[in-house]
């Protein structure tokens, strides 16, 4: 009866359909049976003829009081008293009926739906954690989307109706392990019929939210392409991925993430996320999630990095911050790829090093501060302290005019005050510098002449230094500590590296006044 009752509620117009959203509260039933009917209706159109009609009526409509957090009690006009009905009942009707386009039904509908469950609520009435309770919410929400879905299939739930059951999904963790149904939730939001710029930002929050808590298997068997749907709306899909992630998606072990349409064939269109900030956070938020939980995804990905760092150049400041937090979960997977193997399959291998290394020396010279700080700390992550070509982009950034990028900087080489206190004794100091793992002095002076050729040229006051002061001057301190440490370690001492360095250091504040003028 509660099924009859909830199919008038979302088809029938007017008050009579209020009536009936308010009757449903009279008639006990299940909620896995309710849950077919209501799908089968809720997409149901209202004639405009009917709706003329129902606005001459003024019916009073019973209503329905709550008694306690699991139930209802039922009272009204047909005489049925002390008959409850369960939260979880009650809530699907509920909806349906707050999301009918008719004014009156849905007014109603909304009130009792806050007065009975208070969906909203920090903990509403509603257990969201509930199997059966969450298969309803996702077939409801995916009608014929749903692949297993049994001929005749129901509609899909229209966009009112879709917002508010996923204002519910993103705060059920079972929801977020219910597979296949999550990754179809997914496209049904992002790529859907009834997708809307409000159903887009909820679906890019559930995209982070089932990567978060997703199994990890579950999270295995979709990641490669939904990777790739959120890389297309985000404008950052690479040439021939959508072939790529199609022939993925059939392999073996892969899970189908892609919608149907009402012949059963696959669709992978997506909508665009160009013009929305919020949502653009929310899918970056998510890849980050998914670095931080799926890193051998993207060890070997150079070709992401990249594409990452060049959209930070022109992302909008309202989703930059996300995307920077995406690139330190790929700075962190990327490291873990380059620690845990120099090469082979998954690995980063010295063809890719060198990508990277290039990558971060083309982004420490961009216009924009927050590519250079990306690209100091990529450098300081993803490598160790003797590796040299970091180490160069490390003093590049200890000359930046950005406070926050030099000191990233400076911590990569080893000379931040919490490293190397600037008023430290010759022995704490060379205690200090003992331990930082810094490369060899004549391995530094070697990579910077190859580097600035003019460096190992005749010294010559008339001509611009080939780096900032500040770079210069980190230059020299870095020379004496990486000397220091190595005479420390029992090693070889390279007197002339040594004695150069340590003589320059008193007279590196004299480089500000004698180079005023550099264009650098």
């Amino acid at each position: 009866m509660l099924a009859l009752l909830v199919g008038a509620a979302a088809g029938m117009p007017g008050n009579t359909a209020a009536a009936a959203a308010a009757a449903a509260a009279t008639k006990p039933t299940g909620t896995a049976d309710a849950s077919a009917a209501i799908a089968q209706s809720a997409g149901a159109d209202v004639s405009s003829s009917d709706m003329e009609d129902d606005k001459q009526q003024q019916q009073q409509v019973p209503t329905a009081a709550a008694a306690t957090p699991g139930s209802s009690p039922v009272g009204g006009s047909d005489g049925l008293n002390g008959i409850y009905l369960s939260s979880e009942e009650l809530l699907l009707p509920l909806l349906v009926a707050a999301s009918d386009p008719y004014e009156v039904v849905s007014r109603r509908g909304n009130d009792m739906l806050i007065k009975i469950i208070n969906p909203d609520a920090a903990k509403p009435a509603v257990d969201l954690e509930q199997p059966a309770l969450v298969e309803s919410l996702m077939k409801l929400m995916l009608g014929d989307q749903d692949p297993r879905a049994v001929a005749p299939a129901p509609t899909p739930a229209g966009p009112a109706l879709a917002v508010r059951i996923m204002q519910l999904l993103v705060r059920s963790v079972t929801a977020a392990r219910a597979f296949p149904a999550a990754p179809l939730v997914m496209s049904a939001c992002l790529a859907g019929p009834s997708s809307s710029a409000r159903l887009v930002r909820l679906g890019a929050e559930w995209t982070g939210w089932v990567f978060k808590h997703a199994e990890p298997h579950q999270l295995k068997a979709m990641a490669g392409p939904v990777l790739q749907r959120l890389l297309a709306a985000l404008g950052l899909q690479e040439e021939g991925a959508a072939d790529d992630s199609a022939a993925a998606e059939g392999a073996a072990g892969s899970m189908q993430v892609e919608r149907v349409d009402g012949g059963g064939a696959a669709t992978s269109s997506v909508a665009s996320l160009s013009g929305s900030a919020e949502a653009r956070s929310h899918v970056f938020s998510a890849l980050g999630q998914l670095a931080q939980r799926l890193p051998e995804l993207f060890q070997g990905d150079t070709s992401l990095a990249s594409r990452l760092f060049q959209a930070l150049s022109v992302e909008p400041p309202g989703s930059r911050a996300a995307l920077q937090e995406a690139l330190g979960g790929l700075a962190a997977a990327m490291h873990a790829g380059i620690q845990g193997q120099a090469s082979g399959p998954g690995g980063v291998d010295s063809a890719k090093l060198a990508q990277l290394e290039q990558l971060l020396l083309t982004s420490i010279n961009s216009d924009q501060a927050s590519v250079r700080l990306c690209a100091a700390q990529w450098a300081c992550r993803l490598f160790p302290r003797h590796h040299i070509p970091s180490r160069y982009i490390c003093l590049l950034a200890a000359g930046d005019t950005k406070p926050e990028v030099r000191d990233v900087g400076l911590t990569g080489l080893g000379l931040s005050p919490t490293q190397v206190p600037p008023s430290a004794s010759p022995s704490a100091y060379r205690a200090a510098v003992a331990n930082l793992g810094l490369p060899g002095p004549g391995g530094i002076v070697q990579y910077m002449a190859n580097q600035h050729r003019q460096l190992g040229a005749p010294g010559d006051l008339s001509r611009p230094l080939p780096l900032p002061d500040a770079s210069c001057q980190a230059l020299i301190a870095f020379i004496k500590a990486a000397a220091t440490a190595q005479a420390a370690a029992g090693g070889p001492p390279d007197a002339i590296i040594y004695s150069s360095a340590h003589n320059s250091a008193a007279a590196a504040p004299a480089l500000d006044q004698q180079h005023a003028d550099s264009p650098y």
